[in-house]
């Protein structure tokens, strides 16, 4: 049994093994860590002048790792429990099922006495031995048996004396062997229908009908014991984990025995710091440790500021003689400045004269905030996945593994016992059962072998027996080396008479697939010959079929009464395929489509399946394409020109002016490709086209197609408003795109978002028509009025994109910038764009 590894796998100490408990390795725990927050923060600690928040950065630091502990107390505690309990369960339950699992002499005795209570003999003149259905079984198999064997005997007997001269036919019977050892599936048969509680558990799909018989006792017996107690033996609510992942779920008892001891748990990460942040962060928020973290957003921080004291004093030259304020006045004369008093002004300076120190309180900024909230966050996750979630889930592991191994073996145990006890009754009911149905069959066999002999020769005495020995059809046109509908069949075949009567005999002629009446020719035939017949044109092929039909003739001897018993073990029948074939035929149908044009091209291949050309035969048709509302168009005989037999021929059929929307739209265009003869379609193949590739590059085509004259169809719309809807749809494919990522649309090489969009697309196409086109100043008009309305449509909508600092207007100039190819004078002035 595997060693209990998932402590240990991380583990930071090596301590030897406390304790052992069966086959359980229980490793060491983790010992109770020590303040660990001066560990965790010490890049915090000091003073800094140039960091006003190094004290915050400490204490929140030392706030998530105060937290980390708390939700290791109860998360990883929680956690270690279930996957403690899990494993208890998971080897005490299979240890207890291999301890329990064994047929014990207590067992053996009550399954003695089971089995004699159930096993009696009629009596000494009618030993059978009767043990549920073995007496009937058996009986049934050598009924079966007996009447084959004597039909295989007298069947080879009698074939034996067919053409000879002076038939010699032994009518001696002798008892057939006997290999048969006695059915072994006694209990399957007669014990497990009656027994209830399997249908609960083919519900719930832990076992079905076909599952080994062990395994189907342990569910019904976990399924009674659930039902009793053992409904939710470890709970994952409140670890959290369902929260983290809604697939994981509480094992039931039929999950423990199924693992057999074996149980992965790296998916329920009980040291994943990531999980256990989001469990405290949205399951945990009421907790005061939260709120703390969330007082983070209101926090202040104190700067000190050195502040100079300053005083106002005279201003001297370089004599040391005070400085006037000089002012001149209107006529240009200079005198010294006076104040409002008549004092003379003189220039003052300010001088530092010392300093003093200011505080000032103020929030955090939204950078300091999410500086602060990372240390704590970083803090939470690092106290708990190296020291406190080892501890706690460690401990609390081995002391529910402990408990719930003892309570694990106990069910496990149960279970064993249950299945051990069954499958001895099972396997001494089998054994007993095999043994009766040997012994009734061997006598049966003698009794039913004998009755059936004499009855089955008295059949070939008195009747004639017939067996169909070869057959051969043929119609009423062999020249043509086809059979096709409305052609009259007949059969050569040969016939053994194995009965000493000869008698009249039907031969049963029918089509499998038809519904008409079957025809039949009727024959006499000595007895002990075998005779060759000519039914003549006996059927016809009803005209319901067509070319390349499959079809099976039947013919049947029509043996009845006592006969028809006999016959079953003969060849009385025989179905003979036929593929139906005609005259001209459809191989394929290829069909193509020039969307710009509504143009459906179809590539007919015709063949001509007989031995003679059309010409030969004087055949008037004609290979026609009928796609209902949208039209036809067809080629007489005439036109494809005669088809010689065996060979083929390529006919070019084409409908026109199919509005190209019907297309583009998604509408698929049916229709049936069908040779006509005399009026009438002798082979069809029924044809749907419809848009196959890019809508957008559909629409594209169908524009340029517009755009350049290559095409005038615009369905019952005018050119100009088809052209208008057309803009509407590519403006809506490329606002899709848009939303869909952010492009950056600036130019550069390699592949980029904007080349899977359909702007490129169009572009090429501009450019390819514009090096074709007889119509340039038609076109450049219309793909101008494109270029404005899949600017005007989309310009508001284009992002900073790529992932990139890149500001909303650059790129919109770009989106404009990659239709200059097109319209190299369209504005790129985004202002223009943005007001229409």
């Amino acid at each position: 049994m595997k060693q209990i590894q998932i402590i240990i796998l991380l583990a930071l100490i090596s301590i030897e093994a406390q304790a052992q408990v069966g086959s359980i390795n229980f490793n060491y725990i983790y010992k109770d860590p020590a303040d660990i927050t001066l560990e965790v923060c010490n890049s915090y600690t000091g003073t800094s002048p140039n960091d006003p928040l190094l004290n915050m950065k400490y204490l929140v630091c030392s706030q998530g790792v105060t937290a980390s502990n708390n939700m290791a107390a109860n998360y990883a505690r929680n956690a270690g429990s279930f996957i403690g309990c899990m494993e208890g369960f998971y080897q005490g339950v299979d240890e207890g099922f291999t301890n329990g699992n064994k047929i014990t002499q207590t067992m053996m005795n009550e399954t003695n006495a089971y089995i004699s209570s159930l096993t009696q003999v009629v009596s000494t003149e009618d030993p059978h031995i009767l043990i549920g259905s073995a007496a009937s079984e058996a009986l049934k198999k050598a009924q079966n048996d007996g009447t084959a064997s004597t039909q295989d005997q007298l069947i080879k007997r009698y074939s034996a004396a067919v053409g000879m001269e002076r038939p010699i036919i032994d009518k001696t019977y002798s008892y057939p062997v006997n290999n048969f050892q006695g059915f072994t599936n006694g209990y399957d048969k007669d014990i497990l229908p009656k027994q209830t509680g399997y249908t609960e558990v083919y519900s719930l799909s832990w076992v079905d009908s076909n599952s080994p018989f062990g395994d189907k006792l342990a569910a019904r017996k976990i399924y009674e014991l659930q039902n009793a107690g053992a409904k939710k033996l470890c709970s994952i609510e409140p670890t959290g984990f369902s929260t983290q992942n809604s697939q994981l779920r509480s094992p039931t008892l039929w999950d423990y025995w199924r693992a057999r001891g074996q149980y992965d748990f790296k998916e329920y990460g009980w040291q994943n710091d990531g999980w256990a942040w989001n469990y405290y962060t949205r399951d945990e928020n009421s907790l005061n440790d939260y709120k703390v973290y969330q007082r983070i957003a209101n926090a202040t921080v104190t700067e000190a500021k050195s502040v100079n004291d300053t005083k106002e004093v005279l201003d001297t030259d370089p004599s040391g003689n005070p400085i006037p304020v000089m002012v001149t006045d209107s006529a240009g004369v200079q005198t010294q400045k006076k104040d409002g008093q008549g004092n003379l002004v003189w220039l003052m300076k300010t001088i530092i004269v010392g300093s003093h120190i200011e505080y000032n309180t103020r929030p955090i900024n939204q950078t300091e905030r999410q500086m602060l909230e990372g240390i704590y966050q970083n803090s939470f996750k690092v106290a708990y996945r190296t020291t406190y979630a080892p501890h706690y889930a460690s401990k609390a592991y081995h002391l529910e593994l402990a408990d719930k191994y003892k309570s694990g073996k106990m069910y496990g145990d149960a279970i064993g016992q249950t299945v051990a006890a069954e499958t001895a009754k099972r396997n001494a009911y089998d054994t007993a059962y095999q043994h009766a149905s040997r012994v009734n069959y061997a006598m049966d066999l003698k009794v039913v072998y004998e009755k059936s002999f004499n009855e089955t020769l008295k059949v070939f005495e008195n009747n004639p027996v017939i067996r169909l020995d070869g057959q051969s059809l043929y119609n009423d046109d062999p020249t043509l080396g086809i059979y096709r509908a409305t052609q009259r069949l007949g059969v050569n075949f040969s016939v053994s008479n194995l009965g000493e009567r000869q008698g009249e005999i039907p031969l049963k002629f029918s089509i499998r697939e038809s519904r008409g009446a079957p025809s039949s020719y009727t024959f006499i035939t000595p007895s002990l010959k075998r005779t060759s017949y000519d039914s003549g044109f006996i059927y016809q092929i009803p005209n319901t079929f067509r070319a390349r039909d499959q079809i099976t003739v039947d013919l049947g001897i029509g043996n009845v009464g006592a006969v028809a018993q006999v016959a079953k073990s003969l060849d009385t029948a025989e179905g003979i395929p036929l593929t139906l074939r005609d005259y001209i035929e459809i191989n394929s149908v290829k069909p193509s489509l020039n969307i710009a044009n509504g143009a459906i091209t179809l590539d007919v291949n015709v063949t001509n399946p007989t031995k003679k050309s059309t010409s030969d035969l004087n055949l008037v048709f004609k290979v026609e394409a009928d796609f209902g509302r949208y039209g036809k168009d067809s080629k007489e005989a005439a036109q494809i020109g005669v088809v010689e037999g065996g060979s083929e021929r390529d006919i070019s059929l084409s409908l026109d002016l199919i509005d190209p929307m019907v297309f583009i739209n998604g509408e698929t265009v049916s229709g049936t490709v069908r040779v006509i003869l005399g009026g009438n379609a002798i082979h069809d193949q029924y044809i749907s086209i419809s848009l196959n590739g890019s809508r957008s590059q559909a629409i594209i085509d169908y524009f340029d197609a517009l755009a350049t004259g290559r095409s005038t169809n615009s369905g019952n719309d005018t050119i100009p408003n088809r052209m208008s809807t057309l803009h509407s749809m590519l403006s809506k494919e490329l606002g899709a795109e848009i939303a869909s990522t952010n492009i950056l649309w600036k130019r550069s090489k390699g592949k980029r978002a904007y080349d899977r969009t359909i702007v490129p697309h169009i572009v090429e196409r501009y450019l390819e028509s514009k090096r074709t086109s007889k119509y340039l100043l038609n076109m450049q008009i219309a793909y101008n009025d494109l270029v404005e309305t899949l600017i005007r449509d989309n310009i508001k909508n284009i992002r900073a994109g790529g992932g990139i600092r890149f500001s909303k207007k650059k790129n919109r100039r770009n989106f404009i910038n990659r239709f200059k190819e097109i319209w190299p004078e369209v504005s790129d002035n985004v202002k223009d764009w943005m007001n229409n």
